[in-house]
């Protein structure tokens, strides 16, 4: 049996099935600059990284090219503030991955659970395959990043014990404003007497980011797609956010009136990923490498840290 032939989630016929990136590599272009990496997050927690965004066998070859077209209009014809409803299909083709993707991870049971909250993503396979037009489009929203935008969240890496400074040191990749740092955290285990956060500055560039997953804000799940540049998200149910209403994109011509991320989406991007990777360890290697900056770190301060 050809492992690869299978029914394509969008045509919903029995093909062949293509390697197909939920999240568009266009959406990550400094990923194909060696030797950039890319971290992944999925359904809370950090893929290994790679030099590519994720792929799966969800569409056939001819499907894969009807979502292409979406794909090279943002690649050839998009320019920031200025869009038609092109820009909408292809943020909708993205996030319709993204939900199509949740799904199929689940079990029988829990799948069908998921499909009845995402009403619209039956609307979304039908109007993205057949361009039937549903009575009701899903409420989208987008922020399109740039220095200066004012976004702020943190990644856990891995967290070890260190017996040298006797505290526990955790590694944050924080995402800020163009720019990405890594950060380690050290505190004390007991009383808490070392708290500091030791940071070593990155361009963001050399470490992009690759989200797919479900967050919570305003007691709403809610998806969200992002890589580089780019964050677009959508409630579980298409219905409103009511923090995100002047970042809606609406269905036909229009303007993006985004100057800032709004602190919910830093919020809601931290609390996730700061929660992730806990069980993660590092090499004695990384670890003698880690407490050497710890130590530098306290011999500039010409002080040591409390044991």
């Amino acid at each position: 049996m050809n492992k690869n032939h299978g029914k394509c989630s969008l045509c919903l016929k029995s093909r062949d099935l293509k390697q197909s990136h939920i999240i568009p590599r266009l959406l990550s272009k400094s990923i194909r600059k060696s030797p950039s990496k890319v971290y992944t997050i999925e359904n809370g927690k950090s893929t290994s990284i790679t030099q590519d965004t994720k792929k799966e066998r969800l569409l056939c070859e001819e499907c894969e090219g009807k979502l292409n077209k979406f794909e090279t209009y943002y690649s050839n014809h998009f320019k920031y503030p200025d869009y038609n409803s092109n820009l909408y299909d292809f943020l909708l083709s993205i996030l319709w991955r993204v939900a199509e993707l949740n799904a199929q991870q689940n079990d029988d049971f829990a799948r069908r659970e998921f499909n009845s909250y995402v009403y619209w993503k039956e609307d979304a396979r039908a109007y993205l395959d057949m361009g039937i037009v549903p009575k009701k489009f899903p409420k989208l929203y987008l922020f399109y990043l740039e220095k200066g935008t004012n976004y702020d969240f943190l990644m856990h890496m891995g967290t070890y014990f260190s017996n040298i400074h006797n505290c526990k040191v955790s590694l944050l990749h924080r995402f800020i404003d163009g720019h990405s740092s890594y950060d380690l955290l050290c505190e004390r285990d007991d009383h808490g007497d070392i708290n500091v956060i030791i940071s070593n500055h990155h361009d963001l560039n050399d470490y992009p980011i690759s989200i797919q997953n479900i967050f919570i804000v305003e007691n709403k799940h809610v998806i969200v797609a992002a890589s580089e540049n780019l964050i677009t998200c959508i409630a579980i149910d298409g219905e409103e956010i009511k923090s995100f209403i002047n970042y809606e994109i609406p269905h036909g011509n229009g303007v993006i009136p985004v100057k800032n991320i709004p602190q919910e989406v830093n919020k809601m991007l931290s609390y996730n990923l700061i929660g992730i990777n806990w069980k993660n360890t590092f090499s004695d290697e990384d670890q003698k490498t880690y407490d050497i900056q710890i130590q530098k770190f306290f011999q500039a301060q010409n002080k040591s840290p409390k044991r």
